[in-house]
């Protein structure tokens, strides 16, 4: 099972591949924020590549979408006599770009500022809506072209508003819009993912119904495709329980 991991820069534009490193961790969290760290030796051409670069798309073979797509966030340069010497290496990571959603807020009223909120009379919105409608609903109002100018996050690609799934219904007030879309994908079987699309460089919004493959899929160590865990076994705090 091969990998590719293609650069983009700030501008959302592909500028280099790297199919070279020592060490490459991904983390994809359904309707949550994943994350991703790369490990290549500093002074290569694809540290210079990563230096210069604003984000990643990460491949596995034989898929055609990025398993996860994120900005660079974190530079650690690494030195050590033993294993990373000469120029060290270079540890890069970050966020998977569903964190997009994590830095809005659900508002009363989308269509005001954050001061007219206080002084607004409504100080909660309802949903009831097809929960694939909802979730574009609420990126949309934050982020999206319907949001106000200084909400709009450059370069994403919301598509068109689709409807379907069981309907959604909920009260929203000031919730962080990322912690309610996880919600509703536990309960309404819907999911969302934020992918940078190298072709149309930009961020495009999925939507899409989850497949249920718990009765297919196995992981363990007998069958060798589970590379580690942990099992914590610790003291008890409380020995007593004192009820009047």
């Amino acid at each position: 099972m091969g990998y590719r991991v293609e650069v983009r820069d700030k501008d959302l534009n592909r500028i280099g591949v790297i199919d070279t490193w020592l060490q490459l961790d991904i983390i994809v969290r359904y309707c949550d924020q994943g994350s991703w760290k790369l490990l290549v030796r500093a002074g290569t051409e694809q540290a210079e590549l990563l230096q210069r670069g604003g984000g990643v798309a990460i491949y596995q073979d034989g898929v055609e979408k990025p398993l996860i797509t994120g900005q660079i966030e974190d530079f650690q340069k690494y030195f050590t006599v033993e294993q990373h010497s000469s120029m060290g290496s270079l540890f890069v990571g970050g966020s998977c770009d569903n964190k997009l959603a994590y830095s809005r807020l659900a508002f009363p009223d989308p269509s005001k500022t954050v001061a007219q909120q206080y002084s607004s009379s409504v100080d909660t919105r309802a949903v009831n809506t097809p929960a694939s409608s909802a979730v574009w609903d609420e990126l949309e109002k934050s982020l999206g072209a319907s949001a106000l100018a200084d909400r709009r996050v450059p370069g994403i690609n919301m598509g068109t508003r689709p409807s379907f799934g069981g309907t959604t219904k909920d009260t929203l007030r000031y919730d962080v819009i990322g912690e309610k879309l996880a919600a509703w994908g536990e309960t309404s079987k819907v999911g969302y993912r934020f992918l940078y699309s190298p072709d149309s460089k930009s961020i495009d919004l999925d939507i899409f119904t989850p497949r249920d493959l718990s009765k297919e899929v196995r992981l363990s160590t007998d069958l060798g495709n589970l590379r580690e865990y942990i099992w914590t076994l610790s003291a008890p705090k409380v020995t007593r329980v004192i009820v009047a």
